[in-house]
């Protein structure tokens, strides 16, 4: 079944004009949480020890508006982490100031490289790895 106007999903109706006025929150659950705050760290990102209200200790910052945090997974074993171009697969982007010196940071840490700066129908972009296998695009913005 498709999702679409007036379609029952969990007892809630959906209605036919919902209007998305910006993303609010990432959250990446990970078994690798030095690996993910070290990794996120050099790309740029000024995370940030928290925990809301007695909970798990994670790391978390704001950009452009937008929360986003890394967990560590609450179960054993993997994440269990689809792979990439299947359902449930995790790409995530982020627009950098300086496309080579970020690349150069990452490269430097051991990151694995998906793709080497290369010019896309958006801008120029590269791609990378994180610890748990997600893409990571970074692009001119």
């Amino acid at each position: 079944m498709e999702y679409g106007a007036g379609r029952r999903f969990a007892n809630i109706v959906i209605k036919e004009c919902m209007a998305v006025k910006r993303m609010g929150v990432t959250v990446l659950w990970t078994a690798h949480l030095e690996k993910m705050k070290h990794f996120y760290s050099t790309l740029g990102l000024a995370l940030e020890d928290e925990a809301h209200e007695g909970g798990p200790l994670h790391f978390a910052c704001e950009i452009a508006g937008v929360h986003f945090a890394i967990y560590e997974e609450t179960k054993t074993g993997s994440c269990g982490l689809p792979a990439r171009g299947q359902s449930g697969f995790t790409h995530i982007g982020f627009a950098v100031d300086d496309l080579e010196a970020c690349f150069a940071r990452l490269k430097a840490i051991g990151a694995p490289v998906g793709w080497e700066i290369v010019s896309k129908p958006w801008g120029r972009a590269a791609m990378f790895f994180d610890p748990d296998g997600r893409s990571v695009e970074i692009f001119e913005g």
